[in-house]
């Protein structure tokens, strides 16, 4: 029986490590630069006329739920508003990976999407936290046509937007 299993053992190593020749009319490609750029939008904000409110226990159970949901990313920058929702909904996520939150005024949607398409991401994957009205613009500005809405109590999507200056962007819509 050992017998039998080593001969069809070494049968299969000879078919499996045999290696095949490429027709020389085949070319290899190199492979595009994809930045996988993950957008969501604030947790659960605390209402009540204040300015510059922070989560709610809700929302800090969010933003928990989203360092889990990234913890496979290979994240290399963290983008927020100037605003605490927004900083507090991507912290641990930015802890968990050992990066630092760099906020960007929510109304610099422009320079925003400069500084995560340039070549410093290629190839790599960025998360952004916004608002109900600034992820929406920031899919347009990717390229993304179809139209995004956010309701005023969403607060779990999260966007996946596959960018290459190359060919036109993917969206993935899921929720968290």
């Amino acid at each position: 029986m050992r017998s039998l299993f080593l001969g069809m053992l070494a049968c299969f190593l000879v078919f499996v490590g045999c290696p095949q020749k490429i027709p020389p009319t085949t070319k290899l490609l190199k492979p595009s630069a994809i930045t996988t750029i993950y957008l969501v939008r604030h947790a659960e904000k605390k209402e009540g006329g204040i300015n510059n409110p922070v989560l709610t226990d809700a929302g800090k159970k969010r933003a928990q739920a989203l360092q889990r949901v990234m913890r496979s990313a290979l994240l290399q920058g963290v983008y927020s508003s100037e605003y605490n929702r927004t900083q507090q909904t991507v912290k641990p996520t930015a802890k968990a990976h050992n990066l630092t939150v760099v906020t960007v005024k929510a109304n610099k949607q422009k320079q925003l999407i400069g500084l995560v398409t340039k070549l410093k991401y290629a190839g790599k994957a960025v998360l952004i936290a916004g608002h109900s009205n600034t992820v929406p613009e920031l899919i347009q500005r990717l390229g993304v046509e179809k139209k995004i809405t956010i309701g005023h109590n969403d607060y779990d999507d999260l966007f996946v937007v596959l960018w290459t200056p190359q060919h036109p962007p993917k969206l993935l819509h899921l929720h968290y």
